[in-house]
């Protein structure tokens, strides 16, 4: 995205950031923040926004990855390159590895434990750290798939507002952003991402 009135690239988006920062009032000078990384476009999206954002703020930033061992030497060099990205940007990084292939409980989406096992480890380590908030890197694309699993699922009214902005401890500054928006922030700051490769296996539901 490109802000064609003062004509800096990667803008827009990042006003897009702020602005809902500000309208969801999702954080306050002094916040310790934690953020929920991988190493695809929307996690390094957020890390370079909050880390733009410590500046005026402040703020202390934190950040978790867990490795889910589903990739092999792909999935351990994801983690070293959000360990890499984390260093340049002075942001302490807690790294957990958990086997799914090995431990998912038969008859259990892979999908759903992953998620919740990801969320009680992350919750843990926002604890350790003294975290006040919790960010993820959700965008708009999320929020639609999300909508439209719940559908296809079957859902009452309530399963069509899909994912809150502000949720308790957590954030989702990104969401009024879609997945263009990151690719194009990520290309004209010049930061480096890695795709996953699983992200095109239609066997899961949130890929199909």
């Amino acid at each position: 995205m490109i802000n064609r009135k003062n004509g800096v690239p990667g803008d827009g988006a990042y006003r897009a950031f702020l602005r809902a920062v500000e309208s969801h009032r999702m954080l306050a000078p002094g916040d310790r923040v934690m953020l929920s990384l991988s190493a695809g476009k929307d996690s390094m999206a957020l890390l370079d926004m909050m880390a733009r954002c410590r500046d005026g703020l402040p703020l202390t930033l934190a950040a978790f990855h867990l490795n889910h061992m589903v990739r092999g030497a792909e999935s351990d060099a994801d983690g070293e390159f959000v360990a890499r990205i984390c260093a340049e940007r002075a942001v302490s990084l807690i790294v957990e590895r958990f086997d799914f292939n090995a431990h998912t409980p038969a008859g259990r989406s892979f999908e759903e434990f992953a998620r919740e096992q990801r969320y009680r480890m992350l919750r843990r380590a926002a604890a350790d750290f003294g975290a006040v908030k919790i960010a993820t890197a959700h965008t708009r694309d999320d929020l639609v798939e999300t909508v439209l699993m719940r559908i296809f699922r079957g859902t009452g009214i309530h399963g069509l507002e899909g994912i809150a902005p502000v949720s308790g401890d957590l954030i989702r500054p990104m969401l009024e952003l879609g997945s263009a928006d990151a690719y194009a922030y990520l290309r004209a700051r010049s930061i480096r991402w890695r795709e996953d490769a699983s992200n095109a296996d239609t066997a899961c539901d949130r890929n199909y």
